[in-house]
């Protein structure tokens, strides 16, 4: 009787779980089926749900602007007639998403040792300031940091979404890293202060590797903020465009020239990378931890 209740409750949970997952997908799923349409076929009544006929021009017309001597693209050339540079707001995004998530945990990475490991005055003030820049809204900042930026000239330079970026990350990444190195034996550093070896090298040698799961969670964070920011990106860097102001640029606010499957097909080609780097950075997860057990 209880082995049966037991396998209820368990196809209960599946089920559960398969709902769940399906409500979850079934955007990705939609905007990927869209992604292949043509323009007629989007806006054809009744609405078709298996494409007719299926087309990759969509997709051909992003990939085509890396190569060489490519000036321009057309994102939705099945049925669009607004132009955006997929590859330059790749490549923007790129670089101000692993230049901000690197530096950036890097730093979090040396100031969490520093919280963790060491006593000085104000090191609790130092926690509860961490704290409280992280109930603040992100648009308050946008005002003061518009007008640093036009006086030191930094306005449309990716350097100035990548010191914006890590300035965001860094107060979660320190808290939450602070707490992870906290939970490493001391006696690990004791003995390897007993062999010579300096703080900086306890640090890069033994607490950042044993921490690597927390490591890697922090830079996933730090790498999706920068990569799906919106609002700094529009008012900061509007003429040098990042991803997200390109998928911006191909929705004209007439709503008369609007590539809905070119549309599509830029917000798949965003959502691509990131999935991709979730998978595999997956078994380093695994690993970290179990590297992290066995050094312990």
């Amino acid at each position: 009787m209880v082995k049966k209740g037991g396998t209820r409750r368990t196809i209960l949970l599946y089920l559960v779980l398969v709902i769940i997952s399906f409500l979850i997908l079934m955007p990705a799923v939609w905007t990927f089926i869209t992604s292949i349409k043509t323009q007629k076929d989007v806006i054809s009544s009744p609405v078709s749900y298996i494409p007719r006929p299926v087309t990759w021009e969509n997709y051909k017309s992003i990939l085509i602007s890396f190569k060489p001597g490519v000036l321009r693209t057309t994102a939705g050339s099945a049925g669009g007639v607004i132009h955006v540079d997929f590859a330059r707001c790749f490549f923007n995004s790129v670089i101000v998403g692993v230049a901000s998530s690197v530096l950036g945990v890097l730093i979090a990475c040396l100031a969490a040792y520093g919280l963790s490991r060491y006593d000085f005055k104000g090191k609790t003030l130092v926690g509860f300031i961490l704290i409280l820049t992280q109930l603040i809204p992100g648009i308050v900042y946008i005002f003061p940091i518009y007008l640093t930026y036009i006086k030191l000239n930094m306005l449309n330079k990716n350097i100035g979404l990548i010191i914006v970026y890590m300035s965001f990350i860094l107060p979660f990444s320190i808290w939450m890293l602070r707490g992870y190195f906290n939970s490493v034996p001391r006696e690990l550093e004791e003995a390897a202060m007993i062999d010579g070896c300096s703080s900086l090298g306890i640090a890069f040698k033994i607490i950042f590797p044993l921490s690597k799961p927390a490591i890697i969670a922090i830079w996933m964070i730090a790498v999706v903020t920068a990569w799906k920011d919106f609002l700094y990106a529009l008012i900061l860097n509007k003429k040098n465009p990042t991803l997200a102001i390109g998928i911006y640029k191909l929705i004209d606010p007439s709503g008369a020239h609007i590539s809905w499957p070119g549309l599509s097909a830029m917000v798949i080609m965003v959502m691509l990378p990131v999935i991709l780097l979730f998978l595999f950075t997956q078994k380093y997860y695994v690993k970290g931890m179990t590297a992290g057990g066995i050094k312990m």
